[in-house]
């Protein structure tokens, strides 16, 4: 049997949402309204998978804690 992996909550810092509106308006003066809001969605979608895929990978020699994408 499989241990339970402990809940996450994902928390953005202030910096962390305002470099996320950057990114958005960087894409919407490129690309559009509509591309910028995807490509934000992309990568929320990307950040919330943590709590739900973390610990999937081997772990970092010395920093079990840690992992790494294979």
């Amino acid at each position: 049997m499989q241990a339970k992996r402990p809940g996450l909550t994902i928390v953005y810092a202030a910096s962390a949402r305002i470099e996320l509106n950057k990114i958005w308006d960087y894409n919407e003066e490129g690309y559009g309204a509509e591309h910028a809001s995807d490509y934000l969605d992309f990568l929320q979608d990307g950040i919330d998978s943590l709590v739900s895929s973390h610990g999937d990978d081997k772990p970092v020699e010395g920093y079990p804690i840690y992992s790494v994408l294979r």
